[in-house]
């Protein structure tokens, strides 16, 4: 490396030394061109330069450069859940593979864009890659058959879930709406409908809209939200006695006055 930098100096920078150049491009002409000379003298004590050795030994075993860009993928090995998919812990997310390998320790390349799968060097998943936290991404024909065929001979669909909320309230069936888009594959949510329907059935119409009325406020909708606020008796309570602390009466504070 040190002789090859030596090189650098002798062959296109001390030829350059003395001369002036008023733009960049200008620049790297007259270095390309020195390269050519630097490529086209012999070696010493051979009878062949460097560019000749390049075109008889080395071009015609070059292969194309690819199409796409380099992009680093990582591999991890990961366990297939029950639920048969496999979680990569980076984002926390989970993917489905087939359900007849439960069980099974597969290998995970992932990059940016796509996570696969592979056990036993045989390819079996092929998913995008999603960043969104505690979620699922799932294929359909991953799923064993019976569970395919459960939620429809049990009527489950989120038409029917939505109709059975409205039976409550506006805000029952709007909270609804958002547990089934809570997850990518809507299947997985039905569980937490079908907690949410039995609530309803165990709690009075008005404290079940008030329930779903705050709890549409939060950011994740859940079975266990509903459950917690019924529970505690939060739907009952206003909504600015729940705060923490209690903005205080000061007289260095302003209103909305202050701002016309």
């Amino acid at each position: 490396m040190e002789n090859e930098v030596k090189l650098v100096y002798q062959r296109i920078y001390a030829p350059l030394r003395d001369s002036v150049f008023f733009s960049l491009s200008e620049l790297n002409s007259h270095i390309v061109e020195q390269l050519k000379i630097h490529h086209q003298k012999y070696f010493q004590n051979k009878d062949h330069s460097r560019l000749e050795c390049f075109m008889k030994g080395e071009k015609d075993l070059l292969q194309p450069l690819p199409k796409d860009k380099f992009v680093i993928r990582h591999v991890v090995k990961a366990k297939v859940q029950k639920s048969y998919h496999i979680i990569l812990g980076e984002d926390r997310h989970y993917y489905s593979v087939p359900f007849s390998f439960i069980g099974k320790t597969v290998n995970v390349i992932y990059d940016t864009d796509t996570v696969e799968i592979y056990y036993d060097h045989k390819h079996i998943a092929l998913h995008v890659r999603s960043y969104k936290p505690n979620g699922f991404t799932t294929i359909k024909e991953h799923m064993p058959e019976s569970h395919r065929r459960y939620s429809e001979q049990q009527g489950w669909t989120p038409e029917y879930f939505l109709r059975q909320a409205l039976k409550t309230g506006s805000y029952t069936h709007l909270y609804i709406e958002k547990v089934l888009q809570s997850k990518s594959f809507t299947e997985q949510t039905y569980n937490a409908c079908l907690g949410i329907m039995r609530l309803a059935k165990s709690y009075p119409a008005e404290r079940m809209e008030a329930a779903c009325r705050r709890a549409l406020a939060g950011q994740r909708y859940t079975y266990t939200t509903i459950n917690n606020i019924l529970i505690h008796h939060l739907d009952t309570v206003p909504s600015d006695e729940l705060l923490l602390f209690p903005m205080p009466e000061h007289e260095n504070l302003r209103g909305p006055e202050a701002y016309e």
